[in-house]
């Protein structure tokens, strides 16, 4: 029972581990994309509430409550006139899919390498418990006498 605790204790770390890494990015990449020109004009008439800079990526959410993404093209002075205009302003750092799926590949091989090479070297491999197995004997005692010469009878 305690093996099977702690296996279900490392896969709820693992599984959580890994929706910590994606469920970001997928929930990110299901915004709207708009131009870089609709950024200018709510940062004009002041609607922006809070802009997440990651690179050129900016997830822009507006006093409304609406977020959307838009591309900058190299605007070095964007985050000062972000923050100048009263806007929350955030840098984070680049993290793209890819990192996303070395992430999920790095968590994978963890629990692979669990279930097989540290169970294995524990003789469990395949089984959650280990089993407590007695060897039943009838009553007589076997002795070496009994069984030396054994090979050369067959």
């Amino acid at each position: 029972m305690i093996n099977f605790l702690r296996f279900l204790f490392v896969s709820v770390v693992l599984v959580g581990g890994a929706s910590v890494t994606l469920l970001p990015i997928y929930f990110e990449s299901r915004l709207p994309v708009k131009p870089y020109t609709r950024l200018l004009s709510d940062l004009s008439h002041q609607r922006v509430e809070k802009a997440e800079i990651k690179g050129n990526r900016v997830v822009v959410i507006t006093a409304d409550g609406e977020r959307y993404i838009c591309y900058s093209s190299g605007d070095r002075g964007l985050g000062d006139r972000l923050a100048a205009a009263g806007a929350q302003v955030e840098f984070l750092p680049v993290i793209g899919p890819e990192i996303a799926w070395i992430a999920l590949a790095l968590i994978v091989s963890g629990l692979l390498f669990y279930l097989f090479v540290w169970r294995e070297r524990r003789g469990a491999v395949g089984a959650h418990t280990k089993g407590k197995f007695k060897i039943a004997r009838e009553g007589k005692r076997v002795t070496f006498d009994d069984v030396a010469g054994i090979s050369e009878a067959r």
